[in-house]
């Protein structure tokens, strides 16, 4: 028979709390001294208000002990209560003809979800203390747990959250063990950063971790006399997550793979002691080409890491099980099933491990289907459909690792988010189940971009375009950039008009970003970070356009003058009219008419000859001025 009702883990919780008492008592497997119990227990009034009797309780207890059904030492009175109050949760308070079969029922609901006993080391009735009976079965109780380096002798609470693209959470509390805190001051001792670690034996008697991470906060307080210790944390990840970079990534033929290289070697340099990798990615996406100009700008590694992987619409994933950071970009590869959640067979190998649940509901999220679907999920080009954002929650005693495949519902499920506490001393979470596409994330932008130019010089310069060492966030330049950046004019269009005007090779530029899109960013105006040389730049009212091969084109206040070298220029003057000069030829040529006209006099000279033609026709001045033609007329 079944005794869950639609609240399955509030009746399991109810078992939990049941198996437990009675191992407490002396109790475990004897489900005829249970029946004595519970029988007892109704006939002393103490089910009949609807609440538990404490002084029906209590003459119930002091005739069972009379009875040699319960020990006559009990170290926790209480136990009775408990054992009672989750009798009344199972209905087992009533119907006492049904005792029997539901006592099997609430055996074989332990057995299935772990929540069996090991019988007390001392037998009921013993007269001597008994200890806590040690969890046998799957589920994770506090007899199972380790927490490192801080000497708990109890653990009061547990909570850890766990999602995709965020650091897992610890709070952890407890009371200190009274001679290590009489020797130890917890708070002094604790410095950035101290990990911790939090530890638990499965069913075969092997330490398996369930989370590692760096202590955040930290508060001790004493109680009643006994010192207790409230501790947050989060996951090794949260050490990308605290020093902000700015760097440049203009290979843009390159694969991911180089950028991740250099986050990983940037982590082995600013991380103490760390050797190996923090980032893991499938060569699905390592091996993709990036495409254009990445820049991490005043982002943390965390934080840029999520941003490529946005690209993909991916998200990271924390490893809590490792004692340095770990972290995947995107879900983590299939893991193999541990002792306590096997695959049983080639099936549940491809798909994962059967989730066991206590209890679950199924949501659907139409409106952010609708939202992501339209605007934010458009990096990776994939197509979302309402299945993707319709999610199961369920409970369970089973421990398993964010992206982990599992099967439930005869369906094919990845995890999402994970809330694991402890409740009646029996660890529990909450996994939050969806599709893979429905683990994807919303697209990321570094909105500190929109407006900001940064300082580079230029390297190359190809037609309208350019690249640039940006020096102010790039220490040395990469010979690998292939990245060219598209230089901004006062006026250009696609027919080729416009100003065309590109900077030299070593020439300052800023390189300006119209939004929070990199790729899309522009070189602009040359700057001058030297002193002007003496003379030039000094009027506000004189324009100048140079070159580095000596052309310029100056306006004053009184005229303009065009300069091709020392001497070769072109002066126009308010003041003195207009005056060329030139170290070489002067030709004027024209397919028509050339007019020259003075309203006073015309003055050509020539110090050694002066020759003018027209056709056959010839007037040359040399010291003798000759004249020859078909026709030569002089007139007075």
């Amino acid at each position: 028979m079944s005794l869950l009702s639609t609240n399955r883990s509030a009746d399991l919780q109810s078992v939990a709390a049941f198996t437990r008492s009675a191992s407490c008592l002396g109790l475990a497997g004897d489900n005829k001294k249970l029946q004595t119990v519970l029988q007892t227990a109704a006939e002393s009034g103490v089910f009949a208000a609807g609440s538990l009797n404490r002084q029906a309780v209590d003459a119930a207890a002091n005739q069972l002990q009379r009875q040699g059904v319960l020990p006559l030492n009990i170290k926790e009175p209480g136990q009775v209560v408990n054992l009672l109050q989750a009798a009344q949760n199972l209905g087992l308070d009533k119907n006492c003809a049904e005792l029997p079969a539901k006592l099997a029922a609430v055996n074989s609901l332990a057995e299935q979800f772990g929540l069996t006993t090991a019988t007390a080391a001392q037998p009921a009735g013993s007269g001597q203390e008994m200890a806590d009976p040690p969890y046998t079965g799957k589920a994770i109780t506090w007899h199972k747990l380790q927490f490192s380096p801080y000497p708990f002798k109890d653990i009061l609470k547990i909570d850890i959250a766990q999602a995709v693209n965020q650091h897992a959470r610890l709070f952890i509390s407890g009371i200190l063990d009274e001679t290590a805190s009489q020797q130890q001051d917890y708070i002094q001792q604790t410095v950035q950063p101290t990990p911790v670690a939090l530890k638990y034996l499965d069913s075969t008697g092997t330490v398996q971790c369930l989370f590692r991470g760096i202590v955040t906060n930290i508060r001790q307080q004493t109680i009643a006399g006994l010192k207790h210790l409230d501790i947050e944390a989060l996951s090794f990840s949260h050490l990308l997550d605290i020093q902000q970079h700015s760097r440049s990534f203009q290979g843009h033929r390159e694969p991911y793979r180089y950028i991740f290289d250099q986050v990983n070697s940037l982590a082995r340099q600013s991380i103490p002691n760390l050797s190996g990798n923090v980032l893991f990615a499938q060569d699905s996406e390592a091996g993709q080409i990036t495409g254009g100009l990445i820049l991490q700008y005043r982002e943390t590694d965390w934080e840029f890491l999520k941003r490529l992987a946005s690209r993909f619409n991916l998200g990271l994933v924390p490893d809590i099980t490792f004692d340095s950071p770990k972290i995947y970009f995107g879900l983590p590869p299939a893991q193999p099933a541990n002792q306590d959640n096997q695959a049983t067979d080639q099936t549940n190998q491809q798909t994962g491990p059967e989730l066991n649940a206590a209890d679950y509901q199924i949501r659907r999220s139409t409106g952010d289907c609708a939202v992501s679907s339209g605007n934010s999920r458009k990096q990776s080009g994939r197509t979302f459909t309402e299945n993707d954002f319709t999610y199961c929650e369920a409970r369970s005693f089973d421990i398993l690792p964010l992206g982990q495949t599992v099967s439930f519902l005869n369906k094919t499920w990845y995890i999402g988010a994970i809330h694991t506490w402890m409740e009646n001393g029996v660890i529990t979470s909450t996994y939050t189940l969806g599709t893979q596409q429905g683990l994807m994330q919303d697209d990321l932008y570094n909105n500190k971009l929109p407006g900001i130019s940064l300082h580079g010089t230029v390297k190359e310069v190809v037609k309208d375009q350019v690249r640039v060492h940006i020096f102010e966030i790039d220490n040395t330049w990469d010979d690998g950039a292939t990245w060219f950046f598209p230089y901004t004019t006062v006026y250009s269009s696609p027919d080729g008009s416009g100003w065309y005007c590109m900077p030299e090779v070593g020439d300052n530029v800023r390189i300006y970003f119209p939004n929070n899109k990199e790729a899309e960013s522009v070189a602009v105006s040359s700057i001058n970070l030297t002193p002007s040389q003496r003379g030039r730049r000094e009027d506000p009212n004189t324009k100048i356009i140079s070159t580095v091969h000596g052309k310029q084109v100056v306006l004053t206040p009184g005229g303009i003058q065009i300069i091709a070298s020392d001497g070769l220029w072109m002066n126009l003057s308010d003041a003195g009219g207009m005056t060329i000069k030139s170290n070489k030829q002067i030709k004027l040529e024209a397919q028509e008419d050339i007019h020259i006209n003075s309203q006073t006099k015309i003055l050509i000279t020539g110090r050694q000859e002066i020759d003018l033609k027209q056709s056959g026709s010839n007037i040359n001045m040399q010291d003798i001025i000759k004249m020859s033609g078909n026709q030569v007329k002089i007139q007075p």
